[in-house]
């Protein structure tokens, strides 16, 4: 049987609804993939298991009006149901004989879904003009996560990462623009199908000269930049070598250097 969820955005102020229509013999699993699937545009690219659906209700009701959502800030935060929500407690709700945190205020109640369980169990009341699934989500902590650093934290972390205090094997996209992140991720996936081309295994040779140097100037470590006009492969060169430094477990840091001359753009 197919159902209509009205789902909101745990981050969204105007608790603008999504509704999702669904079959309720398919799991709370299938119902993530359902609302990554929406391409929603405050829903940043995640796994599903990023994904944390809370159900909301009140007594006798299977739903709850937009003024008792905005009444309501304490469940509001993923934080209010715990290190583990869908394996937490509840001995409150109708629906504690399954996994899963609940959170319940003035009557109102906030019940994590278990992603195991079919969405059948968590659907017996919908009425159509209230809110049912609150939507949380978690954002990525991965080898492409964007980080911003000042300019004295970036010069910190090269120099750590140099000295080996760091995990190697670690790219920082240091970009604060989400299509700018997905570019840069683009160019790495193609980078690795040129990794073991001659000419970057001669440049990673230098480099390796360079980085080994018993002696350094005054002004510090040296570095190599790549320079040239607009088109000329200046960046795809650099993500290949960024993923031959990854398959050797280097630590690698991406920093775009943005003052470059009028007629030429540089890449650390």
């Amino acid at each position: 049987m197919i159902c209509k969820l009205l789902c909101v955005l745990s981050n969204n102020p105007n608790f603008t609804a999504i509704p999702i229509d669904i079959d309720v013999s398919l799991t709370v699993g299938d119902l993530k993939e359902a609302v990554l699937a929406k391409k929603i545009n405050d829903l940043p690219d995640l796994d599903a298991d990023k994904l944390t659906l809370v159900r909301i209700c009140k007594v006798d009701v299977g739903g709850l009006t937009k003024v008792e959502l905005k009444r309501s800030t304490d469940p509001l935060s993923l934080k209010a149901y715990g290190e583990d929500p869908e394996d937490g407690g509840d001995a409150v709700s109708a629906l504690q004989s399954t996994p899963g945190s609940c959170w319940t205020k003035d009557g109102l109640f906030f019940k994590v879904m278990n992603s195991l369980k079919k969405i059948s169990f968590y659907s017996e009341s919908l009425p159509e003009e209230l809110y049912h699934v609150r939507i949380f989500f978690q954002l990525q902590q991965t080898q492409h996560s964007t980080v911003s650093l000042t300019p004295e934290a970036k010069r910190a972390k090269y120099l750590s990462d140099m000295r080996g205090d760091s995990v190697s094997g670690t790219l920082c996209l240091d970009s604060d623009d989400d299509a700018a992140a997905k570019s840069l991720t683009q160019y790495l996936a193609l980078g690795k199908l040129l990794e073991n081309d001659l000419c970057v295994a001669k440049v990673i040779a230098w480099l390796n000269e360079v980085r080994n140097a018993k002696v350094h100037d005054s002004r510090g470590i040296p570095f190599a930049f790549l320079e040239g006009s607009s088109g000329m492969g200046k960046t795809q060169t650099a993500f290949a070598l960024i993923s031959k430094f990854q398959s050797l477990k280097l630590p690698v840091i991406y920093l775009l250097f943005n003052k470059a001359t009028e007629s030429f753009q540089s890449i650390y």
